[in-house]
Order: C-alpha cells, then structure tokens, then sequence
C-alpha cells in the first residue's frame, strides 16, 4: 500500500520560502509532521508547531478551527493568510516567468509558462516535472520537460 505524501516548504513560507519547486520536498505525513517538530524545536514558531501537531494528529479538526479564529483576532501580531514584500513579489514574478517546453509520451511538445497548472491539468506532478527539467530524472510518466529559452 502506497503510503500518503505532502509537499513540503524547505523554507516555510512563513520565513519566507515560496513555492518555487527547488523549496519543495515530498514527504509522507509522519516525515512532513517530524520536519515541522524540527522546525519548531529549532526556530520556535508558532506556525510550525501548529502544523506539526496538526499533521501528527494532536489537533483535530475543530480545534484547529478554533485554534485559527483566536489567532485571526488577535490583529496584526500573527499573519495569516498571505503578505508579501515588494522583493518577494518580484522574486515570485521572475520565478514564474520561466517557459517551459514539455514533451508529451505521443511527441507533442508544448510551451508554457505555468508548470503548475499545466501539471495540473495534465495529472502531473510538478516536483517531478522539475526534477526532470533539471536533470535529475529522465521523465515523469513518460513526459519531457527542459526550461524554454
């Protein structure tokens, strides 16, 4: 049985990771809950303890909505949801601006400039589809994928 995996922010956004594949590792639930608990230990955030605990099952559901309610009335001191810099937001625009060529198991090649949904779209998985674009995989279900210049 294949056990479930997360994505998980090497950088956690909310230290100021992105989204960008090279930030991202897939983990099952157990490693992506014990990468938060180090986190946690290391940096003390509430952030990652929350998320640690969620992943390992010690907040269900509803505590964590209430959990989440209590932070969002406490103003501005916890940032939830996003907030970006002006450096951040040119850093996420130069990162999506790469083009993509992709080439499909039948040959078909296509350019695009948003992985992700294309991935998306394609039932791919972007870190795959990365690792292939960079080397470090032949291909991911058969599909090609480089940097477009």
């Amino acid at each position: 049985m294949k056990k479930l995996t997360h994505f998980h922010h090497i950088v956690p956004k909310h230290m100021g990771g992105t989204d960008d594949p090279s930030n991202l590792i897939e983990l099952t639930v157990e490693e992506h809950a014990n990468a938060h608990k180090k986190l946690w230990e290391e940096h003390g955030r509430w952030q990652d303890e929350f998320a640690w605990k969620l992943l390992d099952g010690q907040i269900h559901k509803e505590e964590r909505n209430r959990q989440l309610s209590s932070l969002a009335n406490k103003g501005n001191k916890y940032r939830l949801g996003k907030f970006h810099t002006e450096e951040s937001k040119q850093k996420n625009a130069l990162s999506n601006s790469k083009k993509w060529r992709i080439t499909d198991p039948l040959g078909n090649e296509f350019i695009v400039t948003n992985l992700f949904n294309f991935c998306r779209e394609n039932n791919l998985q972007q870190a795959s589809m990365w690792r292939v674009s960079v080397g470090k995989q032949k291909f991911h279900k058969k599909w090609k994928c480089k940097v477009y210049v």
